[in-house]
């Protein structure tokens, strides 16, 4: 029954169905459409994480400058902006050659 029905809509529709496969790209030709359309994602979505990281190093490094010019001591920087006294060191350097 199922074959019946498709068979006779594929008869009624044969024109648009012959334009359809005389378009069809090649298995290769839609691999390298897939693979560029993820590739493009990929890099946008890289592009947005890379910002949003950006924009959170420097707002920690905002707050570890105004905590260092408050006169706070390294274990209340690293408390209150969640840094290691590694990464407390990097920002201060940081903070340093951009003065």
């Amino acid at each position: 029954m199922t074959k019946d029905i498709l068979k006779g809509y594929l008869e009624k529709k044969k024109h648009e169905v012959s334009d359809m496969l005389a378009h069809s790209i090649s298995r290769e030709e839609w691999l390298e459409y897939a693979k560029k359309k993820s590739w493009e994602n990929g890099k946008a979505e890289g592009r947005a994480e890379g910002k949003a990281e950006g924009i959170l190093i420097g707002e920690k490094r905002g707050m570890i400058k105004i905590l260092i010019a408050e006169n706070k001591s390294d274990e209340e920087i690293m408390r209150i902006a969640e840094v290691s006294q590694e990464e407390l060191s990097k920002y201060k350097k940081q903070i340093k050659n951009k003065a």
